[in-house]
């Protein structure tokens, strides 16, 4: 039996996105086990997020801009350490960052935001494949109560659907700056996905 490393499919950095509890760290441990790559997953312990949830004034900004920090840094150390020699993925893009940034913050953090996004923005590495899972809402509320975080309790199931219905369309018009070789919408309601491919503007 050969020991060698499965063929990867011809890039090296893929990154997987959608909406919360839609699968996308299922996916991502799936693909770095049959292509014994690197998973790159979101640091998902964020200190304002329980205020977030709570809904105390100003901690939405704080939430949105230590993850925005967060994901900066572990990009940016994906590519100072060189990684690249096998392949790579993970669990969000860079560009989640804005796309929840626009769901939660007012308008003047919104400028403020947005401003340090677009200093950052061109200093991470940009994905060759872009997979972004789409499911129901019923789906991805039952995958958060599944996976039983103290923190996520307090989504309630109505907060849901409105989000997932506009952080999906935000991703699909983000897809035209994300400069990646394809971007795949998949539906990932079970373990076997089908997808179809949208071409990426030239």
């Amino acid at each position: 039996m050969s020991s060698q490393a499965p063929a990867t499919p011809g890039f090296h950095y893929l990154a997987v996105d959608g909406p919360i509890g839609v699968g996308k760290t299922t996916l991502v441990e799936m693909l770095t086990r049959h292509f014994e790559g690197v998973k790159i997953l979101e640091d998902v312990d964020n200190p304002f997020l329980s205020d977030f949830y709570a809904d105390r004034p100003g901690a939405a900004f704080q939430t949105e801009l230590y993850f925005l920090l967060s994901r900066f840094k572990q990009q940016r150390d994906i590519a100072q350490r060189g990684l690249f020699d096998r392949m790579l993925v993970s669990d969000y893009t860079f560009q989640k960052s804005r796309i929840f940034a626009y769901l939660n913050l007012g308008d003047d953090e919104l400028m403020l935001f947005d401003k340090l996004y677009a200093l950052l923005e061109p200093q991470v590495p940009v994905p060759d494949l872009v997979l972004y899972l789409v499911a129901d809402a019923d789906t991805c509320l039952d995958r958060i109560r599944k996976r039983a975080r103290n923190l996520e309790k307090l989504i309630s199931s109505t907060a849901v659907a409105p989000v997932l219905k506009t952080f999906q369309a935000r991703m699909i018009r983000t897809r035209m700056t994300i400069q990646s070789s394809r971007f795949l919408i998949v539906a990932f309601n079970g373990l076997t996905p089908w997808g179809r491919q949208i071409p990426t503007p030239a």
